[in-house]
């Protein structure tokens, strides 16, 4: 995990830090409103590849987790998930 984050990778990651629950992707952009949608994606996408949070799709939704204490399926799909648990 990397120490060095941008000032939208610190403000989403304290946030879902925060939360007891894991936030979908339209809470965290409420949360956030001085970034666009584009920000709060290309953030979100960041910090899934790094590792340092779990993005999950629930349903028509995404569901975004701190990555401490979660399991390691990073950004995988449902499907690829499910893979994950089969052959882990």
């Amino acid at each position: 995990m990397s120490d060095h984050r941008s000032p939208s990778e610190t403000l989403i990651f304290d946030i879902l830090k925060s939360s007891a629950e894991p936030l979908t992707f339209e809470e965290i952009i409420e949360k956030v409103p001085e970034l666009s949608w584009n920000q709060v994606f290309l953030t979100v996408q960041a910090l899934c590849r790094s590792g340092q949070i779990v993005l999950r799709q629930r349903g028509y939704t995404h569901e975004v987790h701190n990555a401490m204490g979660t399991p390691r399926y990073g950004c995988a799909t449902e499907v690829e998930q499910e893979v994950l648990r089969a052959v882990g």
